[in-house]
């Protein structure tokens, strides 16, 4: 989160590649540093410039790669960047998988890194094994997904895939919490046909998050804000993405042995509330040149009453041009 502050800063200041070639070599140093250390401190050390290298590229790749993008192709394009993010996320996967039975330690070094989705999968039943795998499924369904996106976004626009995509999160959500209800009864155990229907609901939701707001979440911040406050605002979301990033990672277990199922009927009602703003309050930004962004806005029924209706942005222009021309 801190370092997208600065990187906003480097952006705005000295361009976006600066900033790329930060977060990349923060990256490169990062992992090396990971992958060798032999002590805590060192692990820390490599996790640190790890973290430099994702506030830097979040920041100022799908800034970049937005403004460069031709308008009728801006979405497929920028798409590509949680694109690569997927594929980074499948192969730390698959690297679980491989390493799970390396002895020495040397297992244990990759697996730190895993998600809680392998925690969860044991959860409800299934061997770490089989668990481990299951992540390497859901993953390449999320890649899917994501291909999927980056085919659609420009033709069907960024509010359906939003909202079809919420729908998608949003039922299997209500299923899994019915389901462990119905079958642990918060208390004992689940049946392999109840922990394979769950595994399935896991996948439609991965299916709709990267459908939609897994693709879209890059996508649609990076166009949205006018030139001026591009970089700041770019900034702003990433630290408030990686925030609640960080406040689930470290509540969604201990929810989950709260809550128990409630846990699922919690995020479901969270997932309805931002797919029913993206219904009322996102206008829909395919095709739309970044320089004509704006317009958008003020044609919005609601956010018109905020930026100002078309024909105060008409007079407003038409008395920059006149100032323009008078001061000639």
């Amino acid at each position: 989160m801190v370092a997208s502050m600065f990187a906003s800063l480097v952006t705005r200041n000295y361009g976006r590649r600066p900033s790329m070639l930060i977060g990349g070599v923060s990256f490169l140093v990062g992992a090396g540093i990971s992958g060798s250390a032999t002590n805590i401190y060192t692990l820390i050390l490599g996790r640190l410039l790890l973290g430099v290298g994702v506030g830097f590229s979040n920041q100022s790749v799908p800034l970049y790669i937005s403004e460069i993008a031709p308008s009728k192709i801006q979405g497929a394009i920028t798409n590509g960047f949680q694109l690569c993010v997927g594929l980074g996320v499948f192969s730390a996967n698959l690297i679980n998988v491989g390493t799970q039975k390396i002895a020495d330690g040397w297992g244990d070094r990759h697996q730190c890194e895993a998600f809680y989705a392998p925690v969860l999968f044991r959860t409800i039943g299934l061997k770490e094994g089989a668990s481990l795998i299951s992540t390497v499924v859901t993953g390449s369904i999320g890649i899917v997904a994501t291909l999927a996106s980056m085919v659609l976004v420009d033709r069907l626009g960024r509010r359906v895939l939003f909202i079809t995509g919420g729908l998608l999160m949003i039922l299997p959500n209500a299923v899994i919490g019915a389901v462990l209800t119905e079958k642990l009864r918060d208390l004992g155990e689940m049946s392999r046909a109840g922990a394979y229907s769950v595994l399935i609901s896991i996948s439609v939701y991965i299916l709709g998050f990267g459908w939609s707001w897994g693709s879209l979440g890059w996508l649609v911040p990076s166009e949205i804000f006018p030139v001026e406050v591009r970089s700041a605002g770019q900034s702003i979301v990433v630290v408030v993405s990686f925030f609640f990033t960080f406040v689930i990672a470290q509540t969604f277990l201990a929810m989950l042995c709260s809550f128990k199922a409630g846990t699922f009927f919690f995020f479901t009602w969270w997932i309805l509330v931002m797919t029913a703003f993206v219904f009322w309050f996102l206008p829909e930004t395919k095709n739309v040149p970044l320089e004509k962004m704006m317009g958008v806005w003020r044609e919005h029924w609601f956010w018109k009453r905020i930026v100002g209706g078309r024909e105060e942005f008409e007079s407003g222009e038409k008395g920059s041009e006149l100032e323009h021309f008078g001061g000639a």
